[in-house]
């Protein structure tokens, strides 16, 4: 009931909009985020940084909470989580076929009609 990953992927959108719990660990040896991405990250999902001296006192205490535990502190950082999905990850709501053929149709044809 609870994603685990330690890679900034573009699996980590899959695991974002599961709407699961999510941990991710941030590796500064391996594909690590921006300052700009951890701050907006460390908001909406469970952030945890290998950089940190207390790295695995931390993220044991927390995988060692009870299962409803985890997902209550998830769902009080929906909100935030709404706001990272529409920073990071995507600002649209579907209808990618219509922004891809207006931006062909304007770009190419010179045609500035919406469909």
């Amino acid at each position: 009931r609870v994603i685990i990953m330690s890679r900034s992927t573009s699996s980590l959108s899959w695991a974002v909009m599961s709407e699961k719990p999510l941990v991710l660990i941030d590796r500064k040896d391996d594909i690590c985020l921006t300052s700009k991405a951890k701050d907006i990250m460390s908001e909406g999902i469970f952030l945890f940084s290998t950089e940190s001296p207390t790295f695995n006192e931390d993220i044991v205490s927390f995988l060692s909470k009870p299962i409803d535990e985890i997902e209550n502190m998830w769902d009080k950082k929906s909100i935030a989580r709404q706001k990272m999905i529409n920073s990071l990850f995507s600002a649209y709501k579907g209808g990618a076929g219509k922004r891809a053929a207006e931006f062909i149709n304007e770009r190419y044809f010179n045609l500035s009609y919406t469909i």
